[in-house]
């Protein structure tokens, strides 16, 4: 086998160690849930409904956040102490960061292990096997979930980093703009505007 091929197995068995460590590894509660053979039948057969709530939940979260940090970037903008190319600075800027790098690499895991088991979900529920599925099923939910936590971790540093913009540049006199620099959105450089 080549080397490439050596390192898919690698990650795939990695992937799937994780996995089986999540599904030992979930709350006693959910294990519960799946112990008599009728409500495991119904954990699994509710998780379509249950990650489509989710998925909802998380949008109007994130709206929300994403409205507050916009609106404040506009405020920016408006007063003169932005231009739209320093915004899109600050965004370019807090998107390489590698805080931000960091929790895309996590999600990016988290959902690898989402997938897993999804798979194995879908496969024991083909078996008719529902104990074995609802554990895999809670593990999506538990997955889901995580990877929610993390995205509100970015916005909220999105929007913290904002904020902690918005009032150097405001008292700035209005011949001056507030520069975002490469390095950091929150080093400040001056220059007549």
């Amino acid at each position: 086998m080549d080397d490439k091929g050596d390192i898919e197995v690698s990650i795939k068995t990695v992937l799937l160690i994780s996995l089986v460590g999540c599904i030992i590894a979930a709350p006693a509660l959910a294990t519960e849930d799946c112990a008599d053979e009728v409500a495991a039948k119904a954990n699994v057969e509710s998780l379509d409904g249950d990650i489509v709530q989710l998925r909802d939940q998380r949008k109007v979260q994130e709206a929300a956040t994403q409205a507050q940090i916009n609106d404040a970037a506009t405020a920016l903008v408006k007063s003169g102490r932005w231009t739209e190319q320093d915004r899109s600075g600050f965004f370019a800027s807090q998107l390489k960061s590698e805080e931000f790098l960091a929790a895309e690499k996590q999600k990016k895991s988290q959902l690898a292990l989402f997938g897993l088991a999804a798979q194995t979900m879908v496969s024991y529920r083909g078996k008719g096997n529902f104990k074995e599925a609802c554990i895999s099923a809670n593990s999506m939910r538990e997955l889901f979930a995580k990877v929610g936590t993390i995205n509100d971790a970015q916005y909220k540093k999105m929007l913290i980093d904002i904020q902690a913009v918005a009032p150097l540049a405001m008292s700035m006199s209005p011949n001056q703009r507030f520069k975002p620099t490469a390095t950091s959105p929150l080093r400040s450089g001056m220059s007549a505007a």
